[in-house]
């Protein structure tokens, strides 16, 4: 499962709400089989940097994916019309979230135990 971080990278209520509601999964309802991953919130100043983002970007143990094919994600976005306002046009341009995003494994309770 892939969901957003507790910041839910732009701060939205319905992406936080979700990041809630899959952690409460994970820790009571999901088979331990099951995992999870967050995607990482960044500071203002990198969100709308593009692609230089990945010079601040420094490895870690957290995954992360790098878009070979940044205008893959301008046509997705294409498809959804109602919401693809000029705004969201030129977020997708300049988002980092476009080109790289890092993700943090999000642990269950019983993970947490034996750590």
């Amino acid at each position: 499962i892939f969901t957003f971080d507790e910041y839910g990278v732009s701060g939205h209520p319905n992406h936080i709400s979700v990041h809630h509601g899959v952690k409460r999964a994970l820790h009571h309802q999901l088979p331990s089989a099951v995992n999870a991953y967050a995607l990482e919130s960044t500071p203002m100043w990198r969100k709308y940097i593009g692609a230089l983002d990945v010079i601040f970007t420094e490895p870690s143990e957290a995954a992360q994916f790098v878009s070979l094919t940044p205008w893959e994600n301008y046509n997705a976005m294409a498809l959804h019309r109602s919401q693809f306002v000029w705004f969201r046009r030129l977020f997708v341009i300049f988002s980092r979230y476009t080109y790289i995003n890092t993700f943090t494994q999000l642990r269950s309770a019983s993970e947490k135990k034996i750590a």
